[in-house]
Order: structure tokens, then sequence, then C-alpha cells
């Protein structure tokens, strides 16, 4: 989303600031939402409901094409929900439906990695021969793809019952833990490691000034 808004933009520094604000709020207030408020529904449905916000942005993006891109704001906000609803279900699906946690990890990390190193470059591929908006619809047709084989999903018959999240007794569990230190080490890498990711938003910018293919860029 980064290199479609400055492709479009003169100046497009000011625009990717406002979407990835927007995005990096959202994405906490999804996740957030959907903790305190959806104790009782299907964590496969919280999953299908981020699939379905994503694609109806892609839709919107497909349609319009750089038209949107005059309400990056708005981009922003959708797309971040639709990241924290689809992290979120399938983080708790992992954790709760998986028996062998070690080695779903490791197959999961061994084609994620694939799917880094692949997917950009043919993602960059196509860019050269087509649009953003025509990839837009390329990606509407991936998610919906993942739509179809999330039905195989088989959650017990029982629905799990997930605690309500709450701060405050998060905090005061905190507070009483004997595992505070490395709770707060913990959250204090999660920081980090957020601040980190802002640079990949940082690199994607300095190589669509460096480059003038896309595929390049992937």
């Amino acid at each position: 989303m980064t290199s479609y808004i400055m492709r479009v933009y003169a100046n497009p520094i000011i625009s990717v600031t406002i979407y990835n604000i927007f995005f990096s709020i959202f994405v906490f207030v999804s996740f957030y939402f959907a903790c305190c408020f959806f104790k009782s529904v299907s964590i496969a449905r919280i999953y299908r409901w981020g699939l379905i916000i994503c694609m109806g942005l892609m839709a919107v993006i497909g349609v319009t094409g750089t038209d949107a891109l005059n309400f990056v704001w708005i981009m922003g906000t959708v797309y971040g929900l639709a990241i924290g609803l689809i992290a979120l279900g399938l983080n708790y699906m992992q954790t709760s439906l998986i028996k062998n946690q070690i080695k779903f990890s490791s197959y999961r990390t061994i084609f994620g990695s694939l799917v880094k190193v692949c997917f950009p470059a043919l993602c960059g591929f196509l860019l050269g021969q087509y649009s953003y908006p025509q990839m837009a619809i390329v990606i509407l047709i991936v998610c919906l793809g993942i739509m179809l084989i999330s039905t195989w999903i088989q959650e017990p018959p029982t629905p799990i019952q997930r605690p309500v999240f709450n701060i405050r007794e998060f905090y005061a569990a905190y507070k009483k833990s004997k595992y505070r230190r490395v709770i707060s080490l913990f959250l204090l890498g999660e920081f980090l490691y957020g601040s980190i990711m802002v640079l990949t938003v940082v690199q994607t910018m300095l190589i669509v000034y460096l480059f003038k293919t896309d595929l390049s860029l992937g």
C-alpha cells in the first residue's frame, strides 16, 4: 500500500504517514474490541470477518483506482481493522486448536518464509505488467481462496470459553506476578520490534525512490 500511495502522489510522505498512523491505531482497536466484546463469537468467524473487510477494501481499490487514495485515512482504518481481526483469529486458532505447537510452528515458519521470498517478487512482476487496481483484484481473489479454505477448519463442538480481556485485571495480575520482570522485558521487546517494523515502511519508500521498476520493489 505504501508503494501504491507513493506512485500516485507527487509529495507522498504526509499521505504515507497518515495512512500508517490510522493503520496502526486500528490494528490495536480491532484487537482490543475483539478481545473485550466477542467472547461468545467463533474465533474462525472473527478471522473471516477480517478477510471480508480486506476483500471489500481490495474491491473498492480495484473499482475506483487512484480515486481511493483521496481517502488514505479511511484506507488505513479499514485495512488496520482487517489485519487486526485476521491476526487475532489466526493466532488464537493456532494456540487453541493445534495440539503439536512445535511441529506446526516449524511448518508455518518454513512455508511463511517461502511465501515472503516468492510472493513479493511475483507481485512486483505482476505490477510491472498490470496496474495497482488490477493487483488489488488479484489480492481479492487470494483472500476469497483463503476464505474458502477456512471453511475446512473444524472447531470443537463445545465453544472454547475465552476470558474477556480487562486491562485493569491484567495490570493487577501483572503487579502480583512473580514473572513481572520477564513480562516487562517481553512487552519492551514487542514495543522495540514494532518500532523496527516502522523501518520497513521507510525501506519501501527508499526503494521506490531508487528503483523505477516494481519488480525491483518486489
